[in-house]
């Protein structure tokens, strides 16, 4: 299998994730559709992703969540 290339809009997108997983230790998937996560994608993530790659980053979202929490 080929690796993925990413946009820089996708990149960019990962990198907002990051910033907010950096600064508040979770980032709830439903956030992903609000400001300021729609100010780079004003439809939601599901315009710059396929769905794939998006069960992909909510997995991975949940994920960090649960390892937050314990």
């Amino acid at each position: 299998m080929k690796d993925p290339t990413f946009t820089a809009k996708q990149v960019d997108f990962i990198g907002l994730i990051i910033e907010h997983l950096t600064a508040t230790s979770v980032v709830e998937p439903g956030r992903l559709y609000e400001s300021p996560f729609t100010d780079h994608a004003p439809l939601g993530p599901h315009c710059l992703f396929t769905a794939g790659q998006l069960s992909v980053i909510v997995v991975i979202l949940d994920d960090i969540r649960q390892k937050a929490i314990a």
